[in-house]
């Protein structure tokens, strides 16, 4: 890489295909970089990019907590802010893996990043990093990838490994405090997990195909289990169980089994939505009051009563997608009596949230 034509320095590698280097200084302005590939059986490539350098404006000494996928145990995924452009980077770090799983989660400035490794899955883990200025604080590399979001509670986060185990480390230090292997027992197919954990009142819940637990943060002792899919296949789901009104929902594998839900404290089995609503979901489940929101493969949303699992709305987002479409993977959003619902085929759609009609919809 060179910079203003500088003498070129050597980009080094950051793990998965990150290679960085750094400059004592940069001055206030505009600049142009430019980097040069070369290898053996390839062609020597140079690509020119010109940016413009400004000091940032000092970031707030709190940034608001986001402690677990979509926000809360409801999964609204909503903040009471504005993002006002324009945006400006203010530092960038590589993981030593890929980012193609959950998002990053934030609690008391620390920024809690899971890693996928598309290679031989070793450095797959949760990278933390002050979200202040971008320190690196600590890493657990688990040896197989983190598909999903951490959660934190109070001082201990919680992430999920794709080979069925629940970690839980101190938020602080990164010390160990207990693992949990929810696919004990289970045939390798079955104990892959993409799923975030959820996290309300101090009890996570996860699961796979046929083991969902609800687990006391503070030990990691398991409060309750149940086999949500005792007719479901091998395939996964990346649906977070969604709590409400003293009621965990879960989705697992194709939905042959539907969507399950239990009292959240006892564990006691109360109700089972089956397909085809609960055909591929793999967005999670949001809830509020006595409202279930969620989306299918098929790109159906659907309001669902929580209590009575009355169907109270349905709409097709997309003509003509099919099961296999895996339509719907990003988890809606909800505010302002809106369902936003992002689709894998370029729409975004809002609905209302009474009554599932169309508010808007906006094509990337």
């Amino acid at each position: 890489a060179s910079l203003d034509n500088a003498a070129p320095i050597a980009l080094l590698p950051q793990g998965g295909w990150a290679y960085a280097a750094s400059v004592d200084q940069i001055s206030v302005g505009n600049h142009t970089l430019d980097v040069t590939v070369s290898g053996a059986n390839m062609a020597t490539r140079t690509t020119t990019v010109a940016f413009c350098y400004e000091p940032l404006d000092p970031l707030p000494a709190r940034l608001p907590d986001w402690a677990q996928h979509q926000q809360n145990a409801g999964h609204h995924g909503f903040v009471d802010a504005r993002v006002a452009p324009p945006l400006r980077v203010g530092w960038a770090r590589a993981v030593g893996g890929h980012l193609g799983g959950g998002s990053p989660v934030l609690a008391g400035n620390r920024l809690f990043v899971p890693v996928i490794d598309l290679g031989d899955s070793t450095q797959g883990g949760v990278v933390v990093f002050d979200a202040l200025t971008g320190e690196l604080l600590w890493e657990h590399r688990t040896g197989v990838s983190v598909h999903n979001s951490p959660a934190v509670w109070q001082d201990t986060v919680l992430f999920a490994s794709s080979d069925g185990v629940l970690h839980a480390h101190d938020v602080a230090t990164g010390q160990e405090r207990w693992v949990l292997d929810v696919g004990e027992g289970q045939p390798t197919q079955l104990t892959w997990m993409y799923a975030a954990p959820t996290v309300e009142d101090g009890i996570a819940y996860i699961g796979l195909k046929r083991r969902f637990l609800a687990v006391d943060v503070a030990s990691g002792v398991p409060l309750w289990e149940a086999d949500p899919a005792p007719r479901g296949g091998w395939l996964g789901s990346f649906s977070a169980a969604g709590v409400s009104q003293g009621v965990v929902m879960a989705a697992f594998s194709r939905g042959a089994d539907g969507l399950v839900a239990y009292d959240a404290y006892t564990g006691q089995s109360l109700w089972n939505l089956p397909t085809p609503a609960a055909l591929v979901v793999n967005s999670s489940l949001v809830s509020d009051g006595d409202m279930l929101y969620f989306a299918n493969g098929q790109t159906v949303a659907h309001g669902v009563d929580l209590l009575s699992t009355e169907v109270r709305w349905r709409e097709q987002l997309i003509a003509g997608a099919h099961d296999w479409s895996y339509g719907v993977m990003g988890t809606p959003a909800l505010a302002f009596s809106r369902l936003v619902v992002p689709t894998q085929f370029a729409d975004l759609v809002a609905l209302d949230a009474v009554t599932g009609a169309e508010q808007w919809r906006h094509a990337c």
